[in-house]
């Protein structure tokens, strides 16, 4: 997956700038990192294979539309997300149940349902990086807002120095969880399933801790938006 970094400077910020900018920072909901459905046990006869398939192509079908939904995504993070999803979808039409659909042996429809679940990790890989991904997207876009308003209130006169440290740290937090977050692929997930598990559970850790630390930033901004 691809993701640009966004993170608004200075002199972007329009002078006219309103300091009720804050209060816009949080108009739409917190972003939201559904759990995973279990991947399920490898069926072994041929009809199980085909419905585990159609599980997870009704499964994919059903997160494009709710990141399409998403109100916090922008047209270019959703259009991404939703390829990805795609992608994986037509691979499961097209290569997964063909290959089920032709095997004539015990051994090889045991290799190409086996597949269905460690050649696409549907559940273990897929979902995590797509909604996580989307939850970083989400959160960066607050971090704009964010930033655009300390420097609006900078130039009235305001002293950010509390909000300034916790936008670095917001924003450090961030900027590593999308590269991070792209590296991972099924085949990278079945060589350390565990370690990889750990590792989309600190992101949605890290995750939260930004979204902490912008709500206190909002806080912040709106108490300085009010005194003058």
């Amino acid at each position: 997956m691809h993701r640009r970094t966004r993170f608004a400077l200075a002199g972007v910020v329009a002078a006219g700038l309103s300091l009720g900018v804050a209060s816009s920072a949080f108009a739409v909901s917190d972003p939201v990192v559904p759990p995973a459905p279990g991947e399920g046990h490898i069926p072994t006869k041929k009809p199980g294979c085909l419905r585990a398939i159609d599980r997870r192509v009704r499964d994919l079908a059903h997160w494009s539309t709710e990141i399409s939904r998403r109100s916090n995504l922008d047209s270019t993070e959703k259009a991404s997300l939703e390829s990805n999803l795609a992608a994986t979808s037509t691979a499961l039409t097209s290569v997964a149940e063909p290959a089920v659909v032709a095997a004539t042996t015990p051994s090889a429809l045991a290799t190409a349902c086996a597949a269905i679940v460690t050649d696409y990790r549907v559940y273990t890989v897929v979902h995590p990086q797509v909604f996580l991904t989307a939850a970083a997207d989400a959160w960066q876009h607050r971090l704009d807002t964010l930033q655009a308003t300390a420097t609006a209130l900078s130039g009235g006169g305001k002293n950010i120095s509390k909000v300034t440290p916790l936008l670095t740290q917001a924003q450090n937090l961030l900027s590593p969880i999308a590269p991070a977050l792209a590296a991972v692929t099924p085949s990278s997930y079945d060589l350390a399933p565990r370690t990889t598990a750990a590792a989309f559970a600190a992101e949605r850790r890290s995750l939260d801790h930004v979204g902490r630390l912008a709500h206190r930033i909002d806080e912040l901004e709106r108490h300085l938006a009010r005194h003058h």
